[in-house]
């Protein structure tokens, strides 16, 4: 624990360190209780208390209803419930798996967009400068490839 001016700054916790964090909810409502929860761990965990930030690196990992991810280094805005993942992150949503060099995510919306990235969706292999998914079925490919086979993205057609 460190602290500023008497009050809590941040807490520091090293180890193969786990933890949760539980969206707010209608206390009524159990199963919404049950479900909106994101677990974590990660070798070091960083609360910054004043920013309302958890901060997981070197090795994070988290998983929210059906999405998990895996990256270098996590954090979390717990205020706005969005998260950056950065140092190559891998996100699996419903068994498609992303990855890239740099994510951005919002818990609420559930959508997100990770940058230098790359995907295999509906049968077809996707690289893009940004990758989005905007919807169930939608994917919005930035400066992108597409190919229905597994060649290197120089083999794959350019499209925008």
């Amino acid at each position: 624990m460190f602290f500023r001016d008497r009050k809590v700054d941040r807490a520091l916790v090293r180890g193969s360190a786990r933890g949760e964090y539980r969206f707010a909810v209608d206390p009524k409502d159990t199963a919404a209780a049950r479900t909106e929860v994101v677990r974590y761990d990660a070798e070091r965990i960083e609360f910054i208390v004043p920013r309302n930030r958890i901060v997981l690196d070197p090795t994070a990992h988290l998983t929210y209803k059906e999405l998990e991810l895996h990256s270098k280094r996590v954090e979390f805005d717990s205020e706005k419930q969005t998260l950056i993942a950065s140092g190559d992150p891998e996100l699996v949503d419903r068994g498609d798996k992303v990855t890239g060099h740099l994510m951005t995510y919002d818990l609420e919306s559930q959508q997100g967009t990770i940058y230098q990235a790359e995907t295999t969706y509906e049968r077809g292999l996707y690289h893009g400068e940004q990758i989005r998914k905007v919807g169930d079925d939608i994917l919005d490919v930035k400066q992108g490839s597409f190919s229905t086979c597994a060649l290197s993205k120089h083999a794959a057609t350019n499209t925008e």
